[in-house]
């Protein structure tokens, strides 16, 4: 019997039509949401894709849980954003995503990949290092806390090849 703390979840690659998914997923993760254009936008360019998580119901319905974009310019590579719904954190959706984006970009021969997170966010910093992540830099002020204030992000990069 499947544990109740794993949901069933199956990735496929996101089109510029689930556009309207993704902007609601991140609209529920981040302070500053992307839209719907925003998306449609990132996906209409060159080396950029995303995958999109689903959840599998106990009766066969399915709802999106989350999604990661990425770019891919010649051998270098970058997160660019990854979301999950509050109802699937901790659940190793992230995990699952991070983990496919990252075998891709390694079958299409990106040498290194990189991202940036919020300096604060232990649980996002804690999963990129299980996954490889090393810190290389840090951005002051990156980011926009809900009080205004200014808060800073760790660039990180795992080396793929």
């Amino acid at each position: 019997m499947r544990s109740l703390l794993q949901p069933r979840i199956s990735l496929r690659e996101a089109t510029p039509e689930d556009a309207a998914y993704l902007a609601a997923i991140h609209r529920g993760a981040f302070r500053h949401a992307w839209t719907d254009g925003d998306f449609a936008s990132f996906l209409s360019q060159r080396g950029v894709s995303a995958l999109i998580a689903f959840h599998t119901g106990r009766f066969g319905s399915t709802a999106p849980a989350g999604f990661v974009l990425f770019r891919q310019a010649a051998d270098d590579s970058e997160i660019i954003t990854i979301a999950v719904r509050s109802a699937y954190r901790r659940r190793g959706v992230a995990r699952k995503l991070m983990e496919e984006a990252i075998r891709r970009l390694y079958h299409d021969r990106a040498a290194a990949l990189h991202l940036e997170v919020e300096a604060g966010n232990a649980p996002a910093v804690n999963l990129y290092r299980r996954l490889g992540f090393a810190e290389v830099g840090t951005r002051p002020a990156y980011y926009t806390g809900d009080d205004q204030a200014r808060l800073p992000a760790l660039v990180m990069r795992r080396q793929l090849l």
